[in-house]
């Protein structure tokens, strides 16, 4: 019994023998409202929470607002002089936005290096925000996800931001937002996200960064086409998800790397004017190296001399023969991946149109291939067949079922006389791979 309580002793005094500036890293990563309640602990605990670097102030921690603001306040007066790193908040309802424009500009004042400002609950109002921020030389993190407004001025704006996350609501000031888009002289990465409240409204969003690296765009499953815009000529990640695919045009962008295409209505096909935008979205990226995407049927597809990694989502048997544009339009691809999803039932007996010559990159760089959710249907088989029997410098083939009832032992016996010898063909359950 001695022991333990003795044990307990030493593990309380190594607590407390820690080092000033190893408790407030500590209590960095607390909620703000628990941070404080450790000056309770002892003499040596009740100030540090008044000088650490991180501020978390989240609504959902105190039972009202006024509570809420009161704490914030009291928070940010009883603080020490010291600098702050970073400034998060988050509430559901503001009665008062100028209590709010109060918080942003002490932490402005604390030299603030990331701020993070999420109101989401009245999209009739607009935000206007504290031309202070836009000139802030210590911001290097800006996250908004709330109705907003800024005077961006056309010179000497957000010096120093590197990463900006905006929320895009009904009532968004569009001119405010190509300001922002446009007057960020070192971004690096720019995450734009619309919610559902704005399924009607249509953006007219123009990016012009002349560092961006990576650039986010979900527009979820927002009724209405918007308009977009890319000038980035240092751009190396695209992520793109959106619902009906709106009008893309990408300037600029040979820097491309990999991008990552999304389109979560696969019945957008059916709309007469997909197409076209589909060819302007697909002509502006085809420097990229790296693409996953669904296949683009019945659409003009331009030269990717530069790809050499390809994931395609099929949808429809109707659809694979897009693959033969895509391979040949691919002339120096070396890997292929397709995920073989549930076909529409009007095309489940569609056949596989056998193409009249082999692409290049069959014959010459095609070097891994892995299909997925193989259901071992007629289309299926061919197209597997056809890539087997034609790569000529395939060393590695994947194939894996999304039926576990498909018989393994056949699959691969289907397969194995095209192999070339000793090639590795690997028949197996999909959720194995």
């Amino acid at each position: 019994m001695a022991l333990k309580s003795k044990s307990r002793y030493c593990a309380k005094d190594r607590i407390r023998e820690l080092p000033v500036e190893v408790l407030r890293h500590i209590l960095s990563f607390l909620p703000t409202k628990y941070a404080v309640r450790t000056s309770c602990l002892s003499s040596k605990w009740k100030n540090i929470w008044a000088s650490v670097p991180i501020l978390n102030f989240h609504h959902d921690y105190f039972s009202g607002d006024a509570g809420f603001s009161m704490f914030v306040e009291r928070v940010l007066f009883m603080r020490d002089s010291s600098d702050i790193q970073r400034f998060s908040l988050c509430c559901r309802q503001i009665q008062d936005f100028s209590r709010v424009d109060g918080w942003i500009r002490t932490a402005i004042r604390r030299n603030v290096v990331e701020l993070s400002i999420s109101a989401i609950f009245d999209r009739l109002r607009i935000y206007e925000l504290p031309k202070s921020l836009c000139i802030c030389k210590s911001l290097m993190f800006l996250e908004l996800l709330l109705n907003f407004t800024i005077k961006v001025p056309t010179s000497g704006c957000f010096p120093s931001l590197k990463y900006l996350c905006v929320m895009l609501f009904g009532m968004a000031d569009k001119d405010s937002m190509n300001r922002l888009f446009s007057q960020c002289p070192v971004l690096e990465v720019l995450t734009i996200k619309t919610v559902s409240g704005i399924r009607h409204v249509v953006l007219d969003i123009n990016i012009s960064a002349p560092e961006l690296k990576m650039l986010t765009i979900y527009l979820g499953r927002a009724g209405a086409l918007h308009n977009l815009f890319v000038n980035a000529p240092k751009l190396e990640n695209l992520n793109l998800c959106d619902s009906r695919l709106s009008n893309y045009i990408f300037e600029n962008v040979k820097s491309l790397i990999k991008a990552d295409i999304d389109l979560s209505d696969q019945f957008g096909i059916y709309d007469p004017g997909y197409v076209n935008r589909v060819t302007a979205l697909l002509a502006g990226i085809s420097h990229v190296k790296y693409l996953s995407a669904p296949s683009f049927e019945g659409c003009c597809l331009p030269a990717f001399d530069s790809l050499k990694h390809l994931e395609l989502d099929l949808y429809d048997c109707n659809i694979f023969k897009s693959i033969n544009e895509l391979l040949k339009r691919s002339l120096n691809l070396e890997y292929l991946g397709a995920n073989f999803n549930e076909c529409i039932e009007e095309y489940l007996e569609h056949p596989w149109i056998q193409p009249n010559f082999v692409p290049n990159c069959l014959l010459s760089y095609l070097k891994t291939v892995s299909i997925r959710k193989f259901e071992g249907r007629q289309a299926d088989m061919e197209v597997a067949k056809f890539l087997l029997k034609n790569s000529k410098v395939l060393n590695n083939i994947t194939i894996a079922t999304s039926d576990p009832q498909c018989a393994k032992k056949e699959l691969y016996k289907e397969f194995c006389f095209l192999a070339i010898s000793q090639l590795p063909i690997r028949v197996s359950p999909f959720a194995s791979i």
